[in-house]
């Protein structure tokens, strides 16, 4: 059996702020889906070692 766990508003929106801080570096499309990939397994890893 698997745990589901959601992510609150407030991962949300440090995705939002980090994305826009990412936007006002200058940083590319293709770092910008980098940075996504490398928070959601952050998330998933904290989300491993709550359960």
């Amino acid at each position: 059996m698997s745990k589901v766990i959601k992510i609150s508003d407030s991962t949300s929106l440090k995705l939002k702020e980090l994305m826009k801080a990412l936007e006002e570096t200058g940083c590319s499309e293709k770092e910008k889906m980098k940075v996504r990939k490398i928070f959601k397994i952050y998330l998933d890893g904290k989300a491993e070692l709550n359960e």
